[in-house]
């Protein structure tokens, strides 16, 4: 069986290098923070030398916000696939659009702590936290906002200011996400029971009632 020539060795880890440094670097600025995150430490996570992380990223500024941006990039996907169901109720809609967010993010922990690294370091990169808005926070609350809105003109919502303020339709979500974040185990929330309470309050807050 023929192996794999020495060039194609070299070539396939050198194209893998990039990525293995932001993987390292995410868990540096996690771990310690921006400030306190050392380019030497992320080089020693992964048996390199800090030349060679300078190499692909020529600051260390440049390295926090391609880390954030390649944290986001599999995050932002998912959400922008999130099926605007138009079938059943708009109860029915905006119960599956809440869940499937909920959904989105136990399957990308990671994206808690981007969260926080982002919260932390907003003064220093406010460019990375407009991205974040756009990217994550506007489009959801633009399809809260759809539903909400052709809910109460079909008669099964009640005219309701949540039409204006679809962010408190999202804002129980990032109760969860930073609680989770703050405590971390210490005082631990019931995520299940969390969103049915969650579901409970926004779709009896707006349901007509009879």
């Amino acid at each position: 069986m023929p192996t794999e020539k020495p060039q194609g060795i070299r070539a396939q880890k050198k194209a893998e290098r990039p990525g293995e440094i932001l993987r390292a670097a995410f868990a540096e600025f996690v771990d310690k923070g921006f400030i306190a995150g050392r380019v030497e430490d992320i080089a020693k996570r992964i048996g390199v030398t800090k030349g060679t992380v300078y190499f692909y990223f020529e600051t260390k500024e440049r390295l926090f916000e391609e880390v954030m941006v390649s944290v986001s990039a599999a995050i932002a996907s998912d959400i922008a696939s999130i099926p605007l169901d138009t079938r059943g109720t708009y109860v029915d809609q905006l119960k599956n659009f809440i869940l499937s967010v909920y959904g989105m993010l136990a399957k990308h922990p990671e994206g808690r702590e981007m969260v926080r690294l982002l919260i932390a370091e907003a003064p220093r990169f406010p460019e990375l936290t407009e991205k974040h808005h756009d990217h994550f926070i506007g489009p959801g609350v633009a399809a809260i906002k759809r539903i909400v809105t052709n809910g109460i003109a079909a008669g099964e919502f009640t005219d309701s200011a949540l039409a204006d303020f679809p962010q408190l339709v999202m804002s129980p979500i990032l109760v969860l996400t930073f609680g989770q974040l703050r405590f971390a185990g210490r005082r631990p929330i019931d995520p299940r029971k969390f969103i049915e309470a969650h579901l409970e309050l926004v779709i009896n807050g707006l349901r007509v009632r009879c």
